[in-house]
C-alpha cells in the first residue's frame, strides 16, 4: 500500500514565570525532547547518516549544527504484560528559536518535528511564526563536514559563522536575553512553544499512528515546559534514570 502523510500543528502557552530563553536552552540540549516521551528508555549520540541528511530538505542552511542519536524504546505489545525493545536513529538540528528532529521509527514510520519558542503575537526578532516542513532545499547552499565527533555535522551555515553544537552564536544568545529583558521592561509579552509535526508511513498504519500523535506531542511539549519551570524554581534537573511521574 502507498505511503501517506499526516501533519499536525500544536501550540502550548508558556506560563508567566517561564523564561523564553531558558526554554530555548532546554530545547537546544535535545535531551528533554527524548526524555519526555513515554516509551523512551535511553538515547545515545550516534554517527550521522550524512547522505540521508543531505537528501532531506527538512535540514536547511538556516539551522545550526546537526547531531544524531540512537533512541531506545520499550514499546508495549500487550499493555502491562509484554513490551518489545526497539532502537532507531533520530537526527536533531538546532535553530535560532528552537530545534528540528527527524526520527526513523520501526515499520517505516518517519516523523519530522519542529519545536519553536515564539512570541504569541509573532513579533519576536528572529522568530516569526511559520514552518519549514514542506520547503525545498535552499538554492546554492553549500554543505561541509566539520570537525567534532561522529554525530556532529555542519551544513554550510551561511551567515551563522562558527557555531559549536551545544553553543549558540552571539546573535542568538543576545536575542534571547534581550527578549527576556523586554518581557520585564514592557510588562511581559506572552510566549508559546509551537510544534509542527509531519509523519509518513504505510497507509495501513496511518490510522493507528495518527490517532496518538496529538496527545503524545502535546504531553511531550507540556513536560518540557514543566521541567523548565521546575528548574527555575530550584528543582533538580532530571536525568534519564529519573523519569517524569
Amino acid at each position: 500500500m502507498a505511503r501517506t502523510k499526516h501533519t499536525l500543528s500544536l501550540t502550548i502557552p508558556l506560563p508567566r514565570g517561564v523564561s523564553p530563553s531558558s526554554l530555548l536552552t532546554h530545547v537546544h540540549s535535545h535531551e528533554p525532547l527524548f526524555r519526555a516521551q513515554a516509551f523512551v528508555t535511553d538515547f545515545q549520540p550516534a554517527k550521522c547518516d550524512l547522505p540521508s541528511i543531505l537528501g532531506d530538505p527538512f535540514f536547511l542552511d538556516d539551522g545550526l549544527k546537526i547531531k544524531s542519536f540512537e533512541v531506545t524504546e520499550m514499546v508495549p505489545v500487550v499493555p502491562g504484560v509484554w513490551s518489545k525493545e526497539v532502537r532507531f536513529p533520530a537526527v536533531c538540528q538546532n535553530l535560532e528559536d528552537g530545534a528540528r528532529v527527524r526520527a526513523d521509527a520501526p515499520a517505516g514510520v518517519r516523523v519530522w518535528s519542529q519545536y519553536r519558542v515564539v512570541r504569541r503575537r509573532g513579533r519576536g526578532r528572529g522568530n516569526p511564526r511559520g514552518s519549514n516542513l514542506n520547503v525545498r532545499p535552499v538554492a546554492g547552499g553549500s554543505t561541509t563536514r566539520e570537525g567534532g565527533n561522529d554525530g556532529d555535522v555542519g551544513l554550510g551555515m551561511s551567515g551563522i559563522g562558527e557555531v559549536g553544537y551545544y553553543g549558540t552564536s552571539s546573535t542568538v544568545g543576545t536575542t534571547a536575553r534581550e527578549e527576556d529583558a523586554l518581557e520585564e521592561d514592557e510588562g511581559g509579552d506572552a510566549y508559546d512553544l509551537d510544534m509542527e509535526v509531519r509523519v509518513e508511513c504505510n497507509g495501513l498504519l496511518m490510522p493507528f499512528v495518527s490517532r496518538s500523535m496529538e496527545g503524545a506531542h502535546r504531553e511531550l511539549g507540556q513536560k518540557v515546559i514543566d521541567e523548565v519551570e521546575e528548574i527555575q524554581r530550584g528543582g533538580v534537573h532530571r536525568g534519564m534514570g529519573d523519569r517524569y511521574a
